[in-house]
């Protein structure tokens, strides 16, 4: 069995709810995740993404990405720290429990995630963590093509 990326989810998971508050958690711009998973085996990955200011909220609490859907009955985001307690859901229409916490400042993030499946009766617990960095307030001008290697950003 194919095991879901999380880490994606887990970065999609780190922003606000109210338009209000994104402006006192993380800041736009062109942005780096670092990302381990622990789920029966372990597996890395990097991610670069431009966060325009209307995609700060959903980058840092609301994650809909193509590997997860997720829905949280606790969402606390403030004061530099993120609580989100929830279920998700991935393509293939496995469902795990996820507990969700971590820090942030208008540059970086860092969060951790327990995550719990069970998969034919038998739990599976694993773990995931995403340390993010803002790398330029400026987005290139253009995303990579999947496959190949983002364009440096420009300087500032």
């Amino acid at each position: 069995m194919k095991t879901p990326v999380f880490p994606i989810a887990l970065a999609a998971a780190a922003a606000v709810a109210l338009p209000a508050l994104a402006e006192r958690t993380i800041l736009p711009g062109y942005w780096e995740s670092a990302n381990h998973t622990s789920v029966v085996f372990e597996q890395d990955s990097t991610s670069r993404k431009c966060l325009t200011p209307d995609l700060v909220e959903s980058y840092l609490a609301g994650p809909v990405t193509h590997h997860y859907t997720c829905a949280y009955d606790r969402r606390e985001v403030g004061d530099g720290k993120v609580r989100l307690v929830g279920e998700c859901v991935d393509r293939n229409g496995i469902h795990m429990k996820v507990d969700i916490h971590g820090d942030y400042m208008p540059e970086s993030f860092h969060l951790k995630a327990k995550l719990l499946a069970n998969l034919g009766g038998l739990p599976i617990e694993g773990t995931a963590t995403t340390d993010a960095h803002r790398i330029s307030a400026v987005c290139p001008t253009e995303e990579p093509a999947p496959g190949r290697a983002p364009p440096p950003p420009p300087p500032q």
